[in-house]
């Protein structure tokens, strides 16, 4: 929805300032409708805003009535309407807006107001009478907020590329992120592939005093409520009928027109079937998966894939951005034409399906996982580096410091995260919920961003997700079948689906066109060769396996990318 940019610090010089505000410049994509610049007392406080819901009375930052706090929020609070109608009688509404509501909703609770919200923020407020600020994300970080820590200033920001870019910050990678980043390509924790620049993690609020003294508070986890599901399937569906009907309109929630990115895929197909059934208008946008295939369905705009052009926009992507985790996979280059598309179409928000698998075990790995937890008696964290067994060790392979207790490091961070599940199915599905799609949600944010859409994954309400983690397992998946309730579902409005006969088509990407390319990989060689990563993989055996065509894709990949962002 829009950029955030806060700097706190007991004096700005001029370069500060100068810097400052070519980092708000470069937030404009994500906020293309309007730009402010206030300064108050020891701040400097920036947004650029998208507008979608509170066209006339939404401008940013919004200072109090009381004039001791300012708000900046991205992102959209779905049940803001319904909160003021809650709290009418307890608040004086000037502009019934999300922001006002936001500032009198923290003056009635505290930090503990978040739990009220349902949709995808950060947020940041400052007390200026405290000289105190409180920053938090939603539950999944689908709207992100970096931070800064140094000892002349403190600053937020919604993408910290410009602050590389402009010297704000030093250009110094983080060897731990990357290791990461080319292995699992997970969160772990609140780094970022460069030092000094923190993330703040999903469902998590940070309290700065006046001594920029940190506090951090988890204000909810998945499977927190565990109660397995005993009513009748009938029952159930049912339930999950009127749920999907409840949150699909409630994500609607906006004063622009509305649009649905629509694949061959189940997850995006459920949405549009709520849609339908909610009487909703809007426009699909289906990017053809395979030339030969034609998706038929009511209402969509069908884009034939052109690859020229999106390596072209993922060359202007990654002179600009340094979010590599963003594009960590392939596959998420489809979306660069397709929200470029939304955007020409005059589309400012979009609706996709991403979340589902996650919660009802889509992904075949999760069977992989299974066999080898209960068949091969291994521990999750040593099912996982097996399963990602082939990248973990090409990985380490490519490095000229070899690390020899690279599994058994993994392994360790694998086994620091809190999960709340018993049952191994969950402990799975939990897993991916806390350290997967904050990872892979952040593509849609980054990416919908530099052409002003925001992403809507309406599978990631937490009301729907803490009732399908309630589910019992038989509702999810096991070794045979995924998201079984959600297909049940499908095929209540869809008679002729079957599990067999319903296929995902592949998401087109455009890695062979690259590796085909002799300009590019040209190229890719001589950076690479006098570059930053020469001095930590071996360059001649990366060369040689790929003039061989033996590189490892997954690593070439995130390679390719890390290589053309950063110098």
């Amino acid at each position: 929805m829009c950029g955030i940019i806060v700097m706190k610090a007991d004096k700005f010089s001029q370069k500060q300032r100068s810097l400052f505000l070519y980092s708000l410049k470069s937030l404009n994509p994500r906020g293309p409708d309007e730009t402010r610049l206030v300064e108050k007392k020891n701040y400097l406080l920036g947004f650029t805003r998208l507008s979608i819901n509170n066209l006339k009375n939404g401008s940013q930052p919004f200072v109090s009535s009381c004039n001791r706090y300012v708000v900046l929020f991205n992102g959209e609070v779905l049940n803001y309407k319904i909160l003021i109608n809650q709290f009418e009688n307890k608040i004086e509404f000037k502009s019934k807006n999300e922001v006002e509501l936001i500032i009198n909703l923290y003056k009635i609770f505290g930090k503990k107001f978040v739990k009220h919200l349902r949709g995808f923020f950060s947020i940041v407020i400052i007390d200026l009478k405290l000289d105190e600020v409180f920053a938090a994300v939603d539950r999944f970080s689908i709207k992100p907020l970096y931070y800064v820590e140094k000892k002349d200033f403190f600053l937020f920001i919604s993408d910290y590329s410009s602050l590389i870019k402009n010297g704000l910050v030093e250009n110094t990678l983080n060897l731990d992120k990357v290791s990461d980043y080319f292995t699992l390509a997970r969160e772990f924790n609140d780094e970022t592939i460069f030092k000094n620049i923190k993330k703040l993690e999903a469902a998590t609020i940070l309290t700065l005093n006046k001594k920029n003294k940190k506090k951090f508070y988890k204000y909810w986890q998945p499977f927190e409520i565990q109660n397995d599901s005993t009513i009748s399937e009938e029952r159930l569906i049912e339930e999950f009928d009127n749920q999907f009907l409840e949150t699909t309109k409630l994500w609607q929630t906006a004063e622009t027109k509305m649009s649905l990115s629509l694949s061959t895929g189940m997850d995006s197909n459920i949405i549009k079937m709520y849609l339908d059934k909610n009487r909703s208008q809007y426009t699909s946008f289906h990017l053809n998966e395979i030339n030969e295939f034609s998706f038929k369905s009511s209402n969509v705009k069908y884009l034939n894939k052109d690859l020229s052009l999106i390596k072209k926009l993922i060359n202007k992507f990654t002179k600009s951005s340094l979010t590599p985790f963003a594009v960590s996979h392939s596959s998420s280059t489809s979306l660069f034409q397709l929200y470029n598309d939304i955007a020409q179409n005059g589309f400012k928000f979009t609706f996709n399906g991403e979340g589902a698998d996650e919660l009802f075990g889509g992904y075949s790995r999760y069977q992989k996982l299974l066999l080898l937890t209960k068949k091969n008696k291994m521990s999750l964290s040593k099912a996982l580096v097996n399963l990602y067994k082939n990248e973990i060790e090409y990985y380490n392979s490519c490095l000229k410091k070899k690390q020899n207790n690279l599994f058994n490091k993994i392994e360790k961070k694998i086994n620091k995260v809190n999960l709340l599940s018993k049952k191994i199915e969950n402990k799975i599905l939990e897993f991916d919920q806390l350290t997967w799609i904050p990872s892979l949600i952040q593509r849609h944010d980054i990416i919908g961003m530099l052409y002003g859409v925001e992403v809507r994954p309406p599978f990631l309400d937490h009301h729907l997700v803490n009732k399908v983690n309630s589910l019992s397992l038989k509702q999810k998946y096991n070794v045979n079948k995924n998201k079984i309730l959600l297909m049940k579902l499908f095929k209540k409005n869809n008679k002729k689906i079957t599990y067999t006969s319903y296929k995902k088509l592949p998401t087109p990407t455009i890695y062979d066109l690259l590796i085909n390319d002799k300009k590019e990989m040209k190229e890719f060689a001589e950076k690479f060769f006098y570059g930053k990563f020469s001095k930590i993989f071996l360059k001649n055996k990366i060369l040689d396996d790929l003039n061989q065509s033996k590189l490892n894709k997954i690593f070439f990949w995130r390679l390719y990318i890390l290589n053309k962002m950063i110098d």
